[in-house]
């Protein structure tokens, strides 16, 4: 039986697996991040305050914010080999930076009160799904807060659901059969580790369950704003306004 991997303890002790997944772009990320860099064109004409929760290493994010007017950048994220790298990764961005080795959830409890209603723009990749409906619903409530009241937008980049997949067992056969036969390039070790850490750590909601959560929690306009051929995951933005 091969050792459950939660999230803190993978993302910490086994980040040269997810390093391994992020060189082969096994979670579409180029495309999704070039996705990202043409929705904050579009949604923002004023230097950018950004937070990134769950950062990592920042590599794509750096990618996707290169040529963009980027006034400040926050990142919080439990993986202190990760944020290393992050702030090289970020240094050419030419903004203040600011880098954080925490859990960011509860937000409450990372971001001290001066940062509410501070941030045009709140990232979360590939992070939210490690929490359950119950955290999800918190979470948004939470960030919210965070947001500035005029045009703040929080965009979450993550795995999800099928529309038909109505429990988790459905999803979790459908993404570990996508991982055993398309990951070529991952060891049958890489493997369980991946398998332990996904089974154990991956609670993936609906796209349409999102979109209900974010206008529960006083959203102005959410929507969905790209999924991926597969199916595997979506972008959704979630606006703040006045």
């Amino acid at each position: 039986m091969s050792k459950i991997m939660y999230p803190r303890e993978f993302f910490t002790e086994q980040w040269q697996v997810y390093q391994k997944v992020l060189d082969f772009d096994y979670m579409s990320h180029q495309g999704i991040y070039n996705c990202l860099t043409a929705i904050l064109k579009s949604s923002f004409n004023r230097p950018i305050t950004m937070l990134e929760l769950g950062c990592g290493d920042a590599s794509y994010t750096a990618k996707a914010l290169s040529g963009l007017n980027i006034a400040s950048y926050y990142g919080i994220d439990i993986s202190p080999v990760a944020l290393e790298s992050a702030n090289n990764n970020l240094h050419s961005l030419g903004c203040q930076v600011v880098l954080v080795e925490a859990d960011f959830n509860p937000l409450g409890q990372q971001l001290s009160q001066e940062y509410l209603n501070s941030f045009d723009c709140i990232l979360i990749s590939f992070a939210l799904h490690h929490l359950n409906l119950a955290q999800k619903d918190k979470f948004l409530a939470e960030v919210f807060d965070f947001l500035k009241p005029e045009n703040g937008q929080l965009i979450v980049i993550d795995v999800m659901r099928r529309e038909q997949e109505n429990d988790l067992y459905a999803y979790l056969d459908r993404y570990l059969a996508h991982i055993r036969q398309d990951w070529t390039q991952i060891t049958p070790e890489e493997y369980l580790l991946l398998e332990s850490h996904i089974s154990s750590s991956d609670f993936p909601e609906k796209v349409e369950e999102m979109i209900e959560l974010g206008y529960k929690n006083k959203f102005n306009k959410v929507e969905c704003l790209y999924v991926d051929p597969l199916e595997t995951m979506a972008t959704l933005s979630f606006w703040r306004t006045s």
